[in-house]
């Protein structure tokens, strides 16, 4: 999948607050009537690193009490990242995955990869199949058409189709394999996602509870910023030549993640993508983006691509009928739905 852009919107100017500015505002305080107990200052300093992965920039921000902690704790947590990149990528030859599609088997996966299956076999059976991580040949069908400056005929649609499936992925312990000859799997739709939640574990268990954590517009927002504020987040325009943010959002301890057609469009007028629901060799006709909270971001980057695929009443459907997300959907007609509890800033 693509990834949506979004980024938080935090000032980080301080204002220097002297002894003598204090006792101006506990005069004023005392003047009204009012009296001022404890002026709440946050003690903390931001700390913020960068770092390209997964082929995207990779941009974390937490809250500390000291700088040369927080840049350890930042580090390990990138590392991390990175690690499981080299399992995941399908760019990376040497990968868990690259390998797997190339031989057709993985005899010993690592537990991350064999989790990931899990999360994503499940989004499958949620959707009745229009997300699939099999749809690799399918994506790669589009990709060599569009090259041409063509779209692939229905014959060509329905040959690549019959190497799809994820029920034939077959897991057995440790062992990965194909059921089908000429099968690939593609972890875009969701792996950046899965990778994004375990920099937030490391840094979870380093202590650090008020972070923000964003690859390519996946991101986890946990905590509030310095100003104690939720952090905020912008909700990019699919149309972006017509303007620049759709929308704003107010996000504490929640994953967002954004899908759109306009990552990779096949065609000029976005009505085929990179985004195509296997079940039809199509991509769906009239959403132009999904934007999905959830609890974690593994399971809003899967979940995005999946709205996606399923097109706007199917997609409304599916949110309305799982607890803890969320979702905001722009048709191509630009017309929008947001479910009851999206959290959209006035």
């Amino acid at each position: 999948m693509g990834a949506g852009e979004m980024k938080a919107k935090n000032d980080t100017r301080k204002r220097s607050i002297t002894r003598r500015d204090v006792l101006k505002i506990v005069a004023a305080a005392g003047a009204s009537g009012f009296a001022l107990h404890a002026l709440q200052l946050d003690p903390r300093l931001r700390y913020s690193e960068t770092r390209l992965l997964m082929g995207t920039l990779v941009n974390i921000t937490l809250l500390g009490l000291n700088q040369a902690d927080a840049r350890e704790a930042a580090s390990r947590s990138l590392d991390k990242m990175q690690a499981l990149e080299s399992v995941f990528s399908r760019f990376k030859p040497d990968s868990q995955v690259s390998v797997l599609n190339r031989d057709g088997a993985l005899p010993a996966a690592d537990a991350h990869l064999i989790e990931l299956f899990a999360i994503a076999r499940r989004i499958s059976e949620l959707t009745d199949g229009a997300y699939d991580i099999t749809v690799k040949p399918l994506y790669d069908l589009y990709a060599r058409r569009a090259a041409q400056s063509a779209l692939p005929g229905e014959q060509e649609i329905a040959e690549v189709m019959q190497k799809g499936g994820y029920e034939k992925i077959q897991i057995d312990g440790q062992r990965v394999s194909f059921a089908v000859p000429g099968m690939a799997v593609t972890l875009d739709s969701i792996a950046k996602g899965y990778i994004v939640d375990a920099g937030i574990d490391v840094l979870r268990a380093l202590g650090y509870t008020d972070v923000f954590l964003e690859a390519g517009g996946d991101l986890m927002a946990a905590g509030q910023r310095e100003d104690r504020q939720d952090w905020s987040i912008g909700i990019r325009a699919p149309r972006f030549n017509e303007g620049g943010l759709q929308a704003r959002m107010g996000v504490t301890n929640r994953a967002v993640a954004t899908s759109g057609d306009y990552f990779q469009p096949f065609s000029a007028d976005y009505s085929q993508h990179h985004i195509l629901n296997p079940r039809t060799g199509r991509s769906a006709p009239d959403l132009a983006s999904a934007t999905v909270t959830a609890e974690t971001v593994t399971w809003a980057d899967g979940l995005a691509t999946a709205l996606m695929a399923l097109g706007m009443e199917q997609a409304r459907t599916l949110v309305e009928s799982l607890a803890g997300v969320e979702a905001y959907l722009v048709g191509k007609d630009l017309n929008v739905w947001a479910s009851s509890g999206f959290p959209l800033k006035g």
